[in-house]
């Protein structure tokens, strides 16, 4: 706009070259013919015209290169060559309740919203685990507004990009329009982008802007878990351990209040380093003789995501170490050919074992309460249901164990699909060392300071190399630490992956005899108990879900008469009747209560928290995300990163009123031609 100054050369330069009068005397004066005065009036008026044509032409350049736009996007649309289609994505997790962030989030909706034109088709999605369409537009868009606003609702789910952007993608390849961008409102949080998305990308056609409303800096802490001991003191009494995490930049003094049974038992008062965890540790608290409902609650007075401040927890009977195998090559004829067998004899050992192996098969999987178990194996498994899977992501989550081994029957675009988001590396190529069993790889390079090898650093305590591997998977770990062991050829023997709470080790070759002989080695059963160890979960007489996940019934114990019926008070306070062996509706945190409609008292009750994952609030560039999903070439791809404040830029793109002004100017230049050929200088 300072080139509006421009626009007073023309003036200047017609004030220093004007023609002055000068009078003269002159003696024939009575012989010239005086001028008629409508002529003098006329060129006057000319040059007055062209002083400001040429004034205007330089002003409507500047304003043009200003860029200027009208506040409502239906004014000024002129130039808009056809109608778009758009998906705005607003992420609706749990770490969007931190300060004002999900208000944000609502008023930035309006304003894009705003940028749109009777014509254009808009969809607003609103995503965290799970995405849905909460309202699709294409006339009324400033009246659409206010019903958005009003369906959009904060979740307690934690954050899966991926997720959110792949059903934004789906709706946009489902329509005819060629100009097609996604509007990703966010407050980009690392821990929901997986990382091992690795070979997909959006589609090209598809433009992607990103909008941060995040803070710089925030605040927060969150009680990430809870651990009864084992040991038991006298009068039912057992020690209680609160890890508490500082997500913030500043040292945080903490109170932590512990609840049974709705009733405030004890308080402990401590300071959080920055970034790190906290032991708090409750002592010799005395439990009831029942099943005891419990809760923990932290207290920060500059924390602004106050959701994850408590954790609920149901103490129970101490249950047995038990773990969960699943063959997925069976053999039911005979037994040293099944997928199992050396693991079951290394574990079910009689009287010597402090675990109970418990096999089943991939069709029988998804009976059982994983939550009853230690761990869980996955031998060669070809396929799961995506219900067990989605219960089998949430049991690691949640601080379960689980352990996978390949074999014959893993296919491994299956295999990919299925553990994207657990396994700690995807399968690439079929390795055979030797088909016919005469050499093989052998275990290298070993990680001795990690627990499941640790032992073993001294070498009478067993040799990992003793052992040959005839066949096994290629694999690209998703991240090079993961990597625990490696064959003499360099190739990843065996690997790691935290998930949540939860332990996920991948094994790249057997569990049997088919393709290695390292079941038969003396290393095989003290490596099987120091993995297993490594991965099982603790006390397991604490009845905790998470967000979403559905939950096992035992509902065969009720024996519900045909004139009653079996009750879920969620701790809202509604009751929900239960429908099937399995209750998913679990999107509060808190104490659930089972019991039959002609009770009082509840019978059961199970705890459902929220994903720790989500307490963290450490950002991702929205950049690392584009570069792992777009196109790197321009001609392919446009990627903007918008801000709140910039959404005008948005109205302004769609509305080019500065080719209107060029248009002007290209207009008053030819008709300044026009007119200065016909008046006097």
């Amino acid at each position: 706009l300072l080139g509006l100054a421009a626009s007073s050369i023309p003036l200047i330069i017609h004030l220093i070259k004007r023609n002055r009068a000068v009078k003269l005397p002159f003696a024939a004066i009575r012989f010239l013919q005086m001028e008629p005065k409508q002529t003098v009036r006329s060129q006057r008026l000319k040059q007055i015209l062209l002083l400001i044509m040429r004034m205007a032409a330089f002003a409507l350049l500047a304003v043009a290169f200003a860029r200027p736009f009208f506040k409502e996007s239906s004014i000024g649309a002129i130039w808009s060559s056809q109608p778009e289609s758009a998906v705005i994505l607003v992420d609706n997790s749990l770490s969007m309740g931190y300060g004002n962030h999900f208000e944000k989030a609502d008023e930035t909706v309006r304003r894009i919203l705003q940028t749109f034109k009777p014509g254009d088709r808009v969809t607003v999605v609103q995503f965290s685990e799970t995405a849905e369409i909460i309202g699709q537009i294409d006339q009324d868009i400033t009246y659409s507004g206010d019903q958005i606003s009003a369906r959009l609702k904060l979740s307690n789910r934690s954050t899966n990009y991926i997720r959110g952007i792949q059903t934004a993608e789906s709706i946009l390849l489902e329509t005819a329009f060629d100009h097609k961008s996604i509007y990703l409102i966010s407050d980009f949080q690392k821990t929901g982008w997986p990382g091992n998305y690795l070979h997909w990308t959006v589609h090209p056609d598809i433009h992607l802007n990103f909008i941060n409303i995040r803070e710089k800096k925030g605040s927060n802490v969150s009680a990430t878990e809870v651990r009864v001991s084992e040991e038991v003191y006298k009068g039912r009494r057992r020690d209680i351990y609160v890890r508490v995490k500082n997500h913030g930049h500043e040292k945080t003094k903490i109170k932590v209040l512990l609840h049974l049974n709705e009733k405030k038992v004890a308080e402990r008062s401590a300071w959080v380093p920055v970034r790190e965890d906290k032991i708090v540790q409750f002592k010799r608290v005395k439990f009831p003789k029942s099943t005891a409902s419990c809760f923990v609650e932290v207290q920060s007075k500059h924390d602004k995501l106050t959701l994850d401040n408590y954790y609920y927890f149901v103490f129970q009977k101490k249950l047995e170490k038990q773990i969960l195998a699943v063959s997925g090559e069976p053999n039911y004829r005979d037994a040293s050919k099944d997928e199992l067998f050396f693991i079951e004899r290394a574990i079910n050992i009689p009287n010597a074992s402090q675990y109970k192996l418990i096999q089943t098969n991939p069709k029988n999987f998804s009976k059982f309460d994983f939550g009853e178990y230690r761990a869980l194996i996955l031998a060669n498994i070809k396929n799961l249901g995506r219900d067990t899977l989605e219960r089998l992501t949430y049991y690691v989550r949640g601080g379960g164990g689980l352990i996978l081994a390949l074999g014959d029957q893993v296919n491994p675009t299956i295999f990919n699909r299925l553990f994207r988001d657990l396994t700690p590396a995807t399968l690439t190529n079929f390795a055979y060392s030797s088909l016919h069993r005469e050499n093989g790889v052998i275990l290298a390079e070993v990680d001795y300071q990690h627990s499941i090898f640790r032992p073993f650093s001294d070498p009478g305590h067993g040799d990992p190399s003793t052992a040959l591997f005839y066949q096994y998977f290629q694999v690209e770990p998703v991240n090079a630490e993961f990597v625990l062991a490696r064959y003499d050829d360099g190739s990843p023997a065996i690997l790691e992956r935290k998930v949540g709470l939860g332990k996920v080790i991948l094994f790249t070759s057997s569990l049997d005899t088919e393709w290695n002989n390292f079941p038969v080695k003396a290393i095989f059963l003290p490596l099987l108990y120091q993995t297993i160890q490594y991965v099982a979960t603790g006390e397991k007489g604490q009845k905790s879900f998470l967000v979403g996940e559905p939950v096992p019934l035992d509902l065969g114990r009720w024996k519900p008469s045909i004139n009653k019926n079996v009750f879920v008070k969620l701790p809202s306070g509604e009751k929900v009747k239960v429908q099937s062996n399995f209750f998913e509706e679990t999107e509060e945190p808190g104490i659930y209560q089972l019991f039959k409609d002609d009770q009082k008292r509840a019978g059961d009750y199970f705890a459902v928290n929220i994903d720790s994952k989500e307490s963290d609030l450490t950002p991702i560039d929205p950049k690392e995300i584009k570069d792992k999903i777009a196109d790197a070439t321009e001609e392919k791809m446009q990627t903007a990163y918008l801000y709140p404040n910039n959404i005008n830029g948005q109205l302004e793109k769609d509305q080019k009123l500065w080719r209107l002004a060029i248009l002007s100017v290209i207009l008053l230049l030819i008709g300044e031609t026009w007119l200065a050929n016909r008046t006097y200088r």
